[in-house]
């Protein structure tokens, strides 16, 4: 896990987007380690893409976070704009 948390780091966003779905996918048998992990990478991220992949992991264990938490006026999870934003028509 620890390569995972440095690949957090990484200046590439591919990088970082694919530690996060790696430790998505450990989180889910083991979420009590992942998930401040993630929690800690939202704090510290600034590319609204990536924030909105982590915020979908923790999502995904069990972590309900909303899709603002992102920064992106969309949510991944149901490929949507947020309350709030134009919808452009129902």
């Amino acid at each position: 896990m620890e390569v995972l948390e440095k690949a957090l780091h990484d200046p590439d966003a591919r990088v970082r987007n694919a530690a996060i779905s790696s430790l998505g996918n450990l989180g889910k048998r083991n979420s009590s380690e992942v998930i401040p992990v993630l929690e800690r990478a939202l704090r510290t991220e600034n590319d609204p893409r990536v924030k909105d992949s982590i915020v979908s992991a923790l999502n995904r264990l069990g972590r309900k976070m909303p899709a603002s938490a992102s920064g992106v006026p969309w949510s991944s999870e149901k490929k949507r704009f947020i309350p709030g934003e134009e919808l452009g028509g129902n």
